[in-house]
């Protein structure tokens, strides 16, 4: 629990006398359960082949990860007198109260979701009488509602991929007064997220490792991170072709596929549905608040602006694709080549306005204007080390050349 007042007073060329007031109170709770709360129906599977490691190293978690709480009270008095006219005070007050709550739960190793939910309220009408705010736990005038889910699913059995993929919906609510007329403008977004990294290193050393492999590294790193990745390994790779012929094609493959990094690849996909002046006690779908339903009505149907005292009620959708994919190549120890093509587009269709759409990608241009060109990936060429040829080392401390080029459409 923490208390705070504030008082100031200031004075200028324009303002004969300020007075100020704040007090600020506030309370936080959080609990953290405890880490093993699990349970481990497959542990017996440990020591089978390819599925041992994924389901009998699995657990899954029945009670939350954390759950917190906070509530704040902040109340402002000021009193404002300018010098022009001495006989007139200004004065503003205003007593606001915030309140957060969330929820972390991890499900299983690779399968966490978070969800938060803010709410500020107005409590100017419990000036001159707070204490029927406790007694009556009333919550004032709602303002402002937002909640954020966040869904991220990461498995850890295909380490030569590396999947991720995240689910995070967005819900906000706000209310809007004019005059004796309250409205409210809500809106929805959604991201969902789809990320990759290829390595073909990791693909053949599934059923292949290489002579020097067990020999370089093994005593290197200390911590938990490490006994983790190496028994993450250990399971995943029980298969090491013997034969010499079937080795000796593995090792060039595998030599050759060591020049190329990881090839990175994400998707993202967004959509947004904002929707103003709309009756502020409408009961808005769950489908909507998790981004997973244009209209904010579990029914057919249509929703109902408030269109009085001159406003107009509007909506607006949007949706969204973007693609990055990227890797590098190293040529030689020395020379690394960087490769990375971006699609974007992007839609846009409000109720009162034209549809819009937009389409950028990376682009290679030929002809006399640069529209004949084709679709290919930005490039960055690096070449460092040139300081050690001849005496050179003798004169430059380092030597770098690089090369670049990046194009849209």
């Amino acid at each position: 629990l923490n208390f705070s007042a504030k008082q100031t007073k200031k004075s200028n060329n324009q303002i004969l006398n300020e007075f100020a007031e704040e007090y600020t109170t506030s309370s936080n709770y959080s609990y953290n359960f405890g880490k093993e709360n699990y349970l481990s129906p497959f542990a017996f599977t440990k020591d089978w082949l390819f599925i041992g490691g994924i389901l009998g190293e699995a657990r899954y978690y029945y009670t939350p990860d954390k759950l917190s709480a906070k509530i704040s009270f902040v109340e402002k008095d000021t009193r404002k007198i300018q010098r022009v006219s001495p006989d007139d005070t200004t004065k503003s007050y205003s007593f606001n109260m915030d309140r957060s709550f969330s929820l972390n739960h991890k499900f299983t190793k690779s399968l966490s979701s978070n969800y938060t939910k803010n709410i500020n309220s107005n409590l100017d009408a419990f000036r001159d009488n707070k204490w029927s705010l406790v007694e009556n736990m009333n919550p004032g005038l709602v303002k402002a509602i937002s909640e954020k889910l966040t869904n991220t699913y990461s498995p850890d059995f295909m380490r030569w991929l590396s999947p991720t993929l995240n689910y995070n919906p967005t819900y906000t609510w706000n209310l809007n007064i004019i005059d004796t007329l309250t409205t409210a403008n809500i809106k929805s977004t959604n991201s969902v997220k789809a990320k990759v990294s290829l390595s073909f290193k990791e693909i053949i050393e599934l059923v292949y490792t290489p002579e020097n492999k067990g020999r370089s590294g093994g005593s290197r790193g200390r911590g938990r991170g490490r006994s983790r990745s190496s028994s993450s390994a250990s399971t995943q790779k029980k298969i090491n072709v013997k034969n010499p012929a079937l080795r000796f094609i593995l090792g060039g493959m595998h030599t050759a596929a060591s020049k190329l990094n990881k090839i990175s690849a994400t998707y993202n996909y967004t959509t947004s549905q904002d929707y103003s002046n709309i009756p502020s006690d409408l009961r808005t779908s769950y489908m909507y608040r998790l981004g997973l339903q244009r209209s904010p009505l579990d029914t057919d149907d249509s929703l109902q602006f408030i269109t009085s005292n001159n406003l107009v009620g509007s909506s607006s959708s949007s949706f969204g694709n973007d693609v990055n994919v990227s890797t590098s190549i190293n040529i030689t120890r020395s020379i690394v080549t960087n490769l990375d093509f971006k699609y974007k587009n992007s839609l846009t269709v409000p109720s009162a306005a034209s549809t819009t759409k937009s389409e950028s990608y990376s682009f290679y241009p030929l002809g006399m204007r640069g529209d004949e060109g084709l679709p290919l990936a930005n490039w960055s060429v690096n070449w460092s080390g040139i300081e050690k040829w001849w005496f050179m080392d003798k004169i430059f401390k380092t030597i770098t050349i690089s090369h670049g080029f990046n194009g849209e459409r």
